[in-house]
């Protein structure tokens, strides 16, 4: 194994390929990803989501500059709708920094999870959008669903949120009423929905956001 003879005890105890400021070569990285997008939904929205970069992140589309997420441990997610070249080639670059480490123990280096490119419509739920909470008498359970609802279009935007409320095995025991939701341009709403449930046990929480002449907020594209 090529193993890095090192005096310095925290070098060693990271791994074969060490990383830090004396290790440039194996701390610092750069990643590249071509990807295109139909000149037909230029009218979405469009979020790159990294689900974990070991460490020191910055971000870049297309030659514009994202940010810098410092935590390798922590998720970033930004919205690239206005950097896209719709119908043409789009090219993604992340710049790794591993030289600074946050635990004692062996960490690794570069992306290590998951990246999304999600597509969604301009009126949509915001981002880690549902808060829910709930509060049990005897045998019946009032369940509290908050959910951030976010217009991103041109227009006033007038919506419906409502909640299904299902057991582990999927099978729905509650649903709340659907209630009318008014969104001002590039404004939004926190809209709280209630529903009762007789026989509280295990309970997994679905949302839905009805629009007018379309269906439901979806996320259509996931690339690795």
């Amino acid at each position: 194994m090529p193993f890095a003879n090192s005096p310095s005890f925290d070098v060693q105890s990271h791994g074969y390929k060490p990383v830090g400021g004396n290790y440039p070569e194996t701390s610092i990285g750069w990643y590249r990803k071509k990807f295109t997008v139909a000149r037909s939904d230029s009218g979405q929205r469009f979020q790159i989501q990294f689900d974990g970069v070991f460490r020191d992140a910055s971000f870049w589309v297309n030659g514009f500059y994202l940010g810098n997420n410092k935590s390798g441990y922590v998720g970033a997610s930004y919205d690239i709708s206005h950097y896209l070249n719709y119908g043409k080639e789009n090219t993604l670059v992340v710049r790794v920094d591993a030289t600074q480490y946050e635990g004692w123990f062996y960490e690794g280096a570069g992306i290590y999870r998951h990246v999304w490119l999600n597509q969604y419509n301009t009126v949509h739920l915001d981002e880690n959008p549902v808060f829910v909470y709930s509060d049990v008498q005897k045998n019946i359970a009032t369940v509290y669903v908050e959910t951030t609802l976010q217009n991103e279009s041109y227009n006033v935007a007038n919506v419906s949120v409502a909640a299904i409320i299902t057991n582990r095995d999927g099978l729905k025991i509650g649903e709340t009423i659907s209630k009318p939701v008014s969104l001002a341009i590039n404004g939004k709403n926190n809209s709280k929905t209630i529903c009762k449930n007789y026989q509280p046990k295990a309970l997994v929480i679905g949302r839905s956001l009805f629009i007018p002449r379309c269906s439901h907020d979806t996320i259509s594209r996931k690339n690795n």
